[in-house]
């Protein structure tokens, strides 16, 4: 049974409640057998990206299930107050997936590196469950390419600096 997760101009996400597989079919771009290969070896290992599973064509591809989805985390810290803990978790995948680009960056060309180009707080999932409590997965894996110049790296800089405002905040306990 299919059920429709999201359904925007830019994408349509579809969950298969049978086999658990989510299914993102794109709109306006595209993420191809390039991207796709890319994408697994940045996220090879990396508990911190949501993990690809096929390669259908140049505008769908299928990804894993996340279950405990409560929010993003814009939303979420918004509302909620946070532990020290979750904050390391999250500061954690932050540096992690940049450090995971920086090492398939290594292998492109001098003048090229592979970026999240919307990496924000918004396409980071906030996932809950008793046993682990609050985890985090970078959405959005159509969002990595390559790109020329260190100026495709603001958005890691970026980040940063919202980390230090959430550390900021009066909702820490």
């Amino acid at each position: 049974m299919e059920k429709v997760l999201q359904d925007r101009w830019t994408s349509k996400i579809v969950l298969n409640s049978e086999t658990k597989t989510v299914t993102k079919h794109l709109k306006t771009k595209n993420f191809t057998e390039y991207d796709f290969e890319l994408y697994k070896k940045v996220s090879a290992n990396n508990p911190y990206f949501i993990q690809v599973k096929e390669h259908i064509d140049d505008v769908t591809y299928t990804m894993e299930y996340l279950p405990k989805v409560v929010g993003n985390v814009q939303s979420y810290f918004a509302n909620n107050k946070f532990t020290k803990q979750e904050y390391i978790k999250l500061f954690n995948l932050v540096t992690g997936v940049w450090t995971s680009a920086m090492q398939v960056s290594a292998d492109l060309p001098e003048d090229q590196f592979y970026v999240h180009d919307d990496f924000k707080f918004e396409n980071i999932a906030v996932c809950n469950s008793k046993d682990m409590g609050l985890s985090f997965k970078l959405l959005d894996c159509d969002c990595w390419h390559v790109m020329n110049g260190t100026e495709s790296l603001d958005t890691f800089y970026y980040s940063l600096f919202k980390m230090s405002l959430l550390m900021q905040r009066l909702n820490y306990v």
